[in-house]
């Protein structure tokens, strides 16, 4: 596993009840769980029900990236900040993505806070653009990651 590293992912925003078990099975499948013992569907369900935003962490997660529950994020409209610990062969980045973003944005991140970082070029580069503002406002968002996870009712068939 010389390309997996240690990997979270943070989700906020409504799901529809009818598509939990789908998601559930997408968080077993990345080893995703409430702490890094991995998955339980009991504790996993319990913070779903919590109001509060679904922190999760994974061991091994190759390439740091979490594809697919990141693509049913973007699908269901839930906003989602991942972090992982780099390895030798990259940097440790932060993704972040909500609602209205045509795709995730990413940055250099730190180990174990996830917290991104901006390289001198970068900053440069955002202050002759006039857009350092914006970028520091949506690395603030994408570091304290706003809002709760609920689990809603099933919309009626129509």
């Amino acid at each position: 596993m010389s390309d997996h590293t240690a990997a979270r992912i943070t989700i906020a925003g409504s799901l529809s009840a009818d598509l939990v078990d789908h998601f559930l099975t997408l968080l077993a499948d990345e080893g995703l769980g409430i702490d890094y013992s991995g998955f339980d569907e009991a504790a996993i369900r319990a913070a779903l029900d919590s109001g509060a935003r679904l922190d999760l962490v994974a061991n091994g997660v190759a390439g740091g990236l979490f594809d697919e529950v990141e693509q049913f994020c973007r699908e269901n409209d839930l906003s989602y900040s991942r972090g992982d610990d780099g390895h030798y062969t990259w940097t440790p980045t932060v993704a972040f993505w909500e609602p209205g973003m045509e795709a995730p944005k990413e940055w250099t991140g730190s180990v174990d806070d996830h917290v991104p970082h901006l390289s001198v070029n970068e900053i440069a580069k955002h202050l002759s653009a006039g857009t350092l503002d914006a970028e520091l406002k949506l690395m603030k968002r994408a570091k304290n990651m706003p809002g709760t996870f609920s689990v809603v009712p099933a919309s009626p068939a129509p």
